[in-house]
């Protein structure tokens, strides 16, 4: 193993399915008189943190001296939990945008974010492809 990084994939209605858990929850925690405005709130934002961890799905992306390993990862810590898939060796990843903290990336035909800790590794599997067109 030379590198090795942690990259998600949100799934497509994670914004809804987020949103209607906020909405469900405050909603029966409003309606059942918890506490004011703050708790009910509090309980709706908790609901739609773990529906948007629910829809994620976690990947370790390995580079090998043959070529790219993608390992399911957990969703606690930063660990492969299995097998998911090996790539040709011909996968080109590339750096496809990002934010101050995050940094969405294409690996063959798939996308997916990082956060800015995983960068270092992924611009090392990037410039692998590129030293191997040449």
């Amino acid at each position: 193993m030379e590198h090795a990084a942690q990259v998600w994939q949100r799934h497509r209605l994670m914004i809804p399915f987020s949103l209607a858990a906020f909405v469900l929850l405050t909603s029966i925690a409003a309606i059942s008189g918890f506490g004011g405005v703050i708790v009910p709130v509090g309980l709706g934002a908790a609901g739609a943190a773990i529906a948007g961890s629910a829809t994620t799905t976690y990947t370790i992306v390995v580079l090998t001296n043959r070529n790219l390993v993608l390992l399911r990862g957990s969703r606690i810590r930063v660990v492969a939990v299995g097998p998911f898939d090996r790539l040709p060796t011909e996968t080109v990843v590339r750096r496809s945008g990002g934010t101050l903290l995050i940094s969405d990336w294409e690996i063959g035909s798939r996308s997916y974010s990082a956060t800015k800790t995983h960068e270092r590794e992924l611009l090392a599997m990037q410039q692998r492809g590129e030293h191997r067109e040449v």
